[in-house]
């Protein structure tokens, strides 16, 4: 799943939330998800992907 799937993934629990809270919490999830702060270890696979193809 890419970053961007992630985010709207976030970001469509955030609007589907039952309480404020938690609408928030997946709001700074989604936006982690964009900053590289989740899924990091989708990164390390794809800077390994184009080591591979160099």
């Amino acid at each position: 799943m890419t970053p961007e799937e992630q985010y709207v993934k976030c970001m469509d629990a955030a609007y589907a939330a039952a309480d404020k809270e938690t609408c928030h919490k997946m709001m700074r999830k989604a936006e982690g998800v964009l900053r590289g702060e989740f899924g990091a270890e989708q990164a390390a696979d794809g800077a390994g992907e184009e080591a591979f193809a160099a």
